[in-house]
């Protein structure tokens, strides 16, 4: 038990082979006294680590084994965290239908012997599972309901699980930035005010609603909090950062800066864990787009979002991906390539498919409007794309938008209409430092303007 406890406070502690060593051996010193429970209980705590460490399958062949076994017996606190654990790993995994049945047996337990901690990762893991299956409201109050037991019942570590899912598959999902922002910081506060440092890592890579609501700035300062001298102290913070920082310095014109992070991690492209596998890809595909590779970006992009059954259509790397790969569609003039990709979205039913994407697909499908000249169409899904990306308050691909619209226009003679959406696409571009983007505009960035300046007075 005493090396169980220290297994715990390393684990917290972001000190993962530490950890391992205890957890490792108090399994041995419970299976040496034929303790099967307490050993299965710290199976699960282990299985955790190796999972952080990219060992997943190892991890969970060792609880399912352990599970099979206890079910046969009578059920406890060891049995129902071990179930738990295991349908959290099934669904990473990209096992949903076993997660499912793993999940129930879980809840069951937890709620017949009343155990808070159980009962919160439990309905935390069964909202992942219900989100991916494209039912988000009924997830999103079941991580509200986790959140609520954990903080009541004063469950630190499940607390923060239930802050981090909240903002990421409750909130970033269903496209409500700013709420996941702020989710996200009072994630934070709560993570260094109980000294959780694997949470607030985590939570510091979390920075995809910021990039979404163009806090680029704040992005890369919370990638730098991070433990760069050995990533895999805190896994889930990089995986995230592959979906914010990596684009941040895409969009930055800054390659060098997001090819280093990218080849960081690359052991994610091989990984047990679907998760890691698609932040991996819409960062490779992102870097490949950039690099002029379209037929890479394309290939690469559509992969991720083939996974949209197992992690949701509306999980950040999967629709980034799904514009990603439209895009570089139309740059190969693959018309019939990127035509399937936005049918399969325009078939989504209207509560599975967040505005993000039918912003997007009004987008594109106003590029398509322009090559067949049909003017009418596409000025009104020009209108109607930036509209939406203006509801959600996401700048940079409103100033894509207009810029895109204003191209448009120009080239129909019309560059007098042409002028305010290009005002506006600068004013979003310079706030956001997007210098490719500002040169395709034929405007330097602020940094050049204001070096002509200096030199221009001396």
């Amino acid at each position: 038990e005493l090396h169980e406890r220290a297994g715990a406070a390393a684990a917290i502690g972001a000190r993962a082979d530490e950890a391992s060593k205890h957890f490792e051996r108090s399994i041995a010193l419970f299976e040496a006294e034929g303790a099967a429970h307490p050993a299965a209980r710290v199976s699960a705590r282990l299985a955790e680590i190796l999972w952080d460490r990219g060992r997943l399958e190892q991890g969970l062949e060792s609880m399912e084994r352990s599970l099979v076994v206890l079910l046969e017996e009578e059920a406890d606190e060891d049995v129902a965290a071990l179930a738990a654990q295991v349908a959290r790993f099934r669904f990473f995994a990209g096992d949903g239908e076993l997660a499912t049945q793993r999940i129930e047996t879980a809840l069951g337990l937890a709620e017949a012997l009343s155990l808070p901690e159980v009962l919160s990762q439990a309905l935390n893991t069964k909202a992942l599972i219900l989100m991916a299956q494209g039912r988000r409201n009924e997830g999103s109050v079941l991580l509200r309901l986790a959140l609520e037991v954990a903080l009541e019942h004063d469950k630190p570590s499940a607390a923060l699980r239930a802050f981090y899912n909240l903002a990421d598959a409750g909130l970033s999902c269903g496209d409500r930035y700013e709420d996941a922002a702020e989710t996200v910081r009072q994630g934070l506060a709560h993570a260094r005010k109980v000294g959780n440092r694997y949470w607030e890592w985590s939570l510091l890579g979390f920075g995809y609603p910021l990039y979404c609501l163009g806090a680029w700035d704040d992005v890369l300062a919370m990638r730098d909090e991070l433990p760069h001298e050995d990533w895999t102290q805190a896994r889930l913070a990089f995986g995230e950062v592959l979906c914010s920082a990596v684009p941040v310095c895409v969009h930055r014109g800054r390659l060098d800066e997001a090819k280093r992070m990218v080849a960081a991690v690359a052991e994610l492209e091989r990984s047990a864990d679907i998760q890691e596998r698609c932040q991996y890809g819409f960062a490779r595909a992102q870097l490949l787009l950039a690099e002029g590779d379209r037929a890479g970006a394309l290939r690469v992009a559509e992969a991720v979002f083939a996974e949209r059954d197992s992690m949701g259509v509306r999980a950040g790397p999967v629709k980034e991906s799904f514009a990603l790969a439209v895009q570089a569609a139309l740059a190969l003039n693959r018309l019939d390539n990127a035509d399937q990709l936005l049918t399969i979205v325009e078939r989504l039913p209207p509560g599975v498919r967040p505005q993000f994407l039918d912003a997007h697909v009004a987008r594109f499908r106003a590029q398509f409007a322009a090559r067949r000249a049909k003017a009418d169409e596409a000025e009104r899904l020009f209108k109607g794309a930036g509209g939406l990306f203006q509801e959600l308050a996401v700048p940079f691909p409103l100033a894509v938008t207009r810029l895109e619209h204003a191209e448009w226009l120009a080239a129909q003679g019309r560059a007098e209409e042409a002028q305010p959406l290009l005002a506006e696409a600068r004013e979003i571009f310079e706030r956001l430092d997007a210098k490719p983007w500002l040169e395709r505009l034929g405007q330097p960035s602020p940094v050049v303007r204001e070096t002509d300046a200096v030199a221009a007075r001396s």
